[in-house]
């Protein structure tokens, strides 16, 4: 009899630990999403206030000497990037996508894992994964690495 209640109350407390781990992953998962779109739409809303006050994305290449420039991350904030960079007439030898095989565009894009050449300036625009990438990319390049927080903010 003891053996049996002993053995329900271990399922009961192993059951309600994993249940406990299962929530608390969901939890994490979402918490982080939360903070990725935070910093998506605190981003933006500078972008905005710079086009506005016409500060302008290439002066930041200008002041920092970069000639040439790569973009890291092509989803929505990258294309917008590098919209905003051919209209400013701004040097975009290639970009760099996990997705490179599926995404089509005007300018050359690598995966991560592959050589893709020289630039002044590697601009990172997963903004909330800056930190992974930048420490992957430094193994591969000697390229100034920032993060398209740094270009925006700092105009």
């Amino acid at each position: 009899m003891k053996k049996s209640i002993v053995a329900v109350l271990f399922a009961i407390v192993t059951a309600e630990a994993l249940l406990i781990n299962k929530y608390r992953k969901r939890f994490l998962k979402q918490r982080d999403e939360y903070l990725k779109f935070t910093e998506f739409y605190q981003l933006l809303l500078q972008w905005v206030r710079n086009y506005r006050d016409g500060k302008h994305i290439k002066s930041y290449f200008e002041k920092n000497d970069f000639k040439s420039v790569a973009i890291y991350g092509m989803k929505e904030l990258g294309i917008s990037f590098l919209e905003q960079c051919e209209r400013e007439k701004i040097n975009v030898k290639y970009c760099i996508d996990r997705d490179a095989d599926s995404i089509h565009l005007d300018v050359d894009v690598y995966k991560p894992d592959t050589y893709f050449g020289d630039v002044d300036v590697i601009v990172v625009t997963a903004i909330h994964n800056f930190c992974e990438i930048e420490c992957s990319l430094k193994k591969k390049t000697s390229a100034n690495i920032v993060s398209l927080e740094d270009v925006i903010w700092e105009l």
